[in-house]
């Protein structure tokens, strides 16, 4: 048996071993899209030292705060004294500034999402072990995770999805293996408030735990006193940026028993199709398998639903990217499965055998056929890269043609705009022509010239026109950006 044991090993380390090199070819290395570009201008706010930057054409202009959200780039909010603030939480950044200020700003940011899909496998491994899932089985649970496609998408581009995960399968690991070592209930708070700082609804993790520590006084202070200095660091620095310690930059969150009975089948739409009906929803059948402990029962039945509680509550679900929001929860869900697959085999029956034994094969077969099938259909990773690439080629291209003190309007190229290009902008999707004329007149004052760089999807020369009264003059067309001049 040890020596089977070896094998699975040394074979489920060469397999995730592939899978970062996977990874890294498919890895992008652009500041692009809202949630990259967010992310990464916020990270490079955070490496200099501040929570807020001056919006430059507000001061230029002698405006006051009621003008600054048409300067916003995406990503971005209005804060007191003609400046803006990043919505997006500090944690991700954080670790971004931190590999930045290893490895500089090229590359060594771009590699925290992967390493920390590499972790979460690791991690998948590890936790299914400690709660007696055999080997083999175990790296198959971490295959399944590693396979599922928004897994894939976020793992390959600054998000926060993965990390948020990484950090929630990290603290459940320590709180589990703290009853006999009281340092790692320490460890466990630690990792949970450092997922909280990533993603705020990270703190569900925290009625997991509860079970994972068996309701113990003594763990649960330890975990306190592990995250306490970052819940009180993250509370200043939510009452410094958003005027309270417990918002955040998303603003208020909008709930609703209408928008549930939205979410929530779309939700179980889409974990069916990238898991089965063996994972979803019949991982949580654990809470009936008597060989399992009861306390892993409910922590495994808990951490998964009260994800999806919220996230259906939450009303919000735009596609299959969404299950992103219970990426930090699926582990259970498949942990779930694969102790079921277990203890059906273990019962030993003529019955039990070939059935547990056939679900294992379905299992591996899926493992083999989701990630072909769905990153076929969906072109998951080719088509990330290719956009992601497109946004600094689009701003190198458009800095060949403009005059650096040109305003410019524009609309998703604005967070790669102040990225690359450290450039104000004036984003077009929020201005009417009433306060454009205003802004025009401004600029005319200080002879600034007026400039439109828009992709062809958010508006074309006819629309730019009937929308901002004035003589809008093409100026040069690549691939389906274009830019515009105002005579």
């Amino acid at each position: 048996m040890e020596r089977w044991n070896r094998v699975v090993l040394i074979a489920g380390v060469l397999a995730i071993a592939s899978y970062a090199v996977f990874l890294r070819r498919n890895l992008s290395f652009a500041a692009g899209g809202p949630d990259s570009g967010g992310y990464m201008n916020e990270a490079r706010l955070i490496a200099a030292g501040r929570m807020t930057r001056p919006v430059e054409l507000v001061r230029v202009f002698g405006l006051d705060d009621s003008w600054l959200g048409y300067f916003m780039p995406l990503g971005f909010a209005p804060s007191k004294g003609a400046a803006m603030h990043a919505t997006y939480p500090p944690g991700l950044p954080m670790h971004l500034a931190l590999a930045a200020r290893i490895g500089g700003w090229k590359h060594a940011p771009f590699y925290i999402a992967p390493l920390a899909a590499i972790g979460c496998l690791i991690l998948m491994v590890a936790v299914a072990t400690r709660l007696g899932v055999p080997p083999l089985l175990s790296f198959a649970g971490a295959a399944i995770l590693g396979a599922l496609p928004p897994f894939l998408w976020h793992a390959v581009q600054p998000a926060s999805d993965v990390l948020a995960t990484f950090w929630a399968l990290l603290a459940i690991w320590f709180a589990l293996g703290s009853r006999d070592r009281p340092w790692l209930a320490i460890a466990a708070g630690v990792a949970f408030a450092i997922g909280v700082w990533v993603r705020p609804t990270n703190v569900l993790l925290g009625f997991p735990l509860l079970f994972a520590v068996r309701i113990r006084w003594k763990s649960l202070i330890n975990i306190a006193i592990g995250g306490l200095p970052f819940a009180v660091a993250l509370m200043w620095w939510g009452a410094r940026l958003y005027g309270s310690p417990f918002r955040t930059g998303y603003g208020a969150i909008d709930f609703s028993w209408a928008g549930a009975m939205s979410a929530a089948p779309q939700h179980a739409e889409w974990l069916l199709r990238f898991m089965s009906v063996l994972i979803f929803p019949a991982g949580l059948f654990v809470v009936f398998d008597r060989f399992v402990d009861g306390w892993t029962r409910a922590m495994l039945a808990v951490w998964f639903v009260v994800f999806l509680f919220f996230y259906s509550l939450y009303g919000f679900f735009d596609g299959w990217l969404c299950v992103r929001f219970l990426l930090p929860a699926i582990p259970a869900l498949i942990i779930g499965t694969l102790l079921l697959v277990r203890d059906l085999y273990r019962l030993g029956t003529r019955w039990n055998r070939p059935v547990a034994a056939a679900i294992a094969l379905l299992l591996v077969v899926w493992i083999g056929y989701a990630p072909i099938h769905w990153t076929g259909k969906l072109g998951i990773l080719p088509q990330l890269k290719t956009i992601e690439i497109s946004y600094p080629r689009y701003i190198a291209w458009a800095e060949g043609r403009l005059p650096r003190r040109a305003v410019i309007v524009t609309g998703v190229l604005s967070g790669p705009f102040l990225y690359y290009a450290d450039r104000p902008i004036v984003r077009y999707d929020q201005l009417n022509d009433d306060r454009f004329q205003i802004l025009r007149a401004y600029a005319g004052i200080h002879d600034l010239p007026w400039y439109a760089v828009m992709s062809d999807e958010e508006i074309d020369l006819q629309g730019l026109r009937q929308r901002f009264r004035g003589d809008w003059q093409l100026v040069d067309h690549w691939n389906d950006v274009t830019i515009y001049r105002l005579e």
